[in-house]
């Protein structure tokens, strides 16, 4: 069994005989890493991205009638888990503003802890 490396821009790939390929390739703050067909991104912290193109739980909950509240995590995510982008969309006259748990869109919040969570 044969070890070729080629490098490109960006992009090592570690062909382990055939058909055994490994794909590792870096932009920005990530690294992909697969076979070439199907990757799986990486970011350098080390969390997962999740996609708007995946499917995912959304939870509604209209607080009042000035806050609601938008969750999202992947689907199965328990309410109480660190695992959801939380937004709150408070009302004032007719201007809605839309502000993120923790002031970013990570995934990161406990949906239970909404109302307490700090936004910006």
């Amino acid at each position: 069994m044969g070890l070729s490396v080629t490098r490109g821009a960006g992009t090592v790939t570690a062909v382990f005989g055939s058909p055994q390929e490994i794909v590792i390739s870096h932009t920005n703050d990530s690294i992909r890493i697969g076979d070439g067909t199907n990757l799986l991104t990486v970011n350098a912290d080390g969390t997962l991205p999740v996609s708007s193109a995946v499917p995912q739980a959304t939870i509604i909950d209209e607080a009042s009638s000035t806050v609601t509240y938008i969750g999202k995590a992947a689907i199965g995510a328990a309410t109480g888990s660190a695992s959801w982008q939380i937004q709150r969309l408070t009302t004032s006259g007719g201007t809605i503003t839309i502000a993120w748990a923790d002031g970013d869109a990570d995934y990161d919040n406990v949906w239970n802890n909404r109302a307490s969570l700090s936004y910006s």
